[in-house]
């Protein structure tokens, strides 16, 4: 495809706002059957707030970084992977891809759910080839195949497909900037400056009973010096039991090992529920049990099979270093941090049948 000299009205024209954007992406979850069944009894707010808590990195990856037509809408991500109903996304090492469908002459399973590199083969101008360690669930590129939206688009729109936000704006060209919007981002701040009227109101009442507390305080502390040593045992073992994850169904304490089954849903794909597992591990080690030298994670998987019934199946142990998990700050760095982890327990998810 030649080079196309694109005006402002160009944009204008086949560029999607926030609010087509997020509608369009709405009105179309059912072309993913995993997320029609996890989203299907969701709300527009609701899930969008599921988004926003479990995939703003790969929102912000297509939005942030590539302009986005008008009834284009995300199908499936994972793996470094997005797809939409128009391109495939793909975010590497050394560089970040958007490729139009129609351009994809390839898309090799070898290697899905094993080590091999597996193939992708596309056309810009030339042949060219990309090798991911993994490849995003093949049935998510093949529905979008077969839906064939891309068929209609014509020559501007895919030239669009290939830009970058900022190769645009170095065209001197304004593009639409889509965000969240105010059903996830707004809702936390006005509940942050609900807080913080409340708090105003209160100084004042606070103000009156601080010597009063002062009091208490200096007296339940005397009680309490006397008593170190059974306090902080009793804390530490309350806290550790309170603070558990409510997938984790049991637990069980062994010198300083503790043994846990965990039960994670199948609500969207293998990669997530590989990253349940890290998160839960992560939290439980490092938050509600800081002490323990060993972590034994058996964990299973519900999920409801092709005739509606819900089962259960017991696939695996994780043990975590615990030495490496405790440097991270947060579990989303963890899992981040430690591919191999989680492409280890990722193939434990799909060699038992779930993609």
């Amino acid at each position: 495809m030649s080079k196309i000299n694109l005006t402002q009205n160009d944009l204008e024209s086949n560029l999607a706002t926030t609010d087509e954007f997020w509608t369009t992406f709405n009105d179309n979850i059912s072309f993913n059957p995993i997320w029609k069944a996890t989203f299907s009894a969701m709300d527009a707010d609701n899930w969008k707030k599921y988004l926003f808590d479990n995939n703003t990195s790969h929102i912000n990856i297509l939005i942030k970084n590539f302009p986005i037509l008008k009834n284009e809408f995300p199908v499936g991500f994972g793996l470094g992977f997005i797809f939409t109903n128009y391109r495939m996304i793909y975010n590497s090492d050394k560089a970040l891809y958007s490729i139009p469908i129609m351009n994809i002459m390839k898309y090799d399973t070898q290697g899905f759910n094993t080590s091999l590199s597996a193939r992708i083969v596309y056309i810009d101008g030339e042949k060219k080839y990309i090798h991911p360690k993994l490849i995003l669930d093949p049935s998510i590129y093949k529905n979008v195949i077969e839906k064939n939206h891309f068929e209609k688009l014509n020559e501007t729109q895919v030239y669009l497909l290939k830009q970058k936000i900022t190769d645009l704006e170095q065209l001197g060209l304004n593009c639409p900037s889509i965000d969240f919007g105010e059903s996830s981002e707004k809702k936390v701040v006005e509940q942050n400056i609900g807080i913080e009227k409340t708090e105003s109101s209160l100084k004042v009442i606070r103000g009156s009973l601080i010597g009063a507390i002062s009091l208490i305080v200096l007296s339940f502390l005397v009680l309490v010096v006397g008593n170190t040593d059974n306090s902080k045992s009793s804390s530490k073992k309350s806290i550790g039991a309170d603070c558990l994850p409510r997938s984790i169904k049991s637990h069980s304490m062994s010198g300083s090992t503790l043994t846990v089954q965990l039960t994670t849903n199948y609500s969207v794909n293998a990669e997530y529920c590989a990253a349940d597992i890290m998160y839960n591990a992560f939290n439980i080690a490092k938050t509600c049990y800081p002490n323990i030298s060993r972590l034994v994670v058996n964990y299973s998987i519900e999920f409801t099979n092709k005739y509606g019934e819900k089962k259960q199946a017991d696939l695996g142990t994780f043990e975590p270093n615990l030495s490496t998990l405790r440097r991270y700050p947060s579990d989303h760095m963890y899992k981040a941090g430690e591919p191999t982890t989680l492409f280890n327990i990722y193939n434990v998810f799909t060699s038992n049948g779930f993609r």
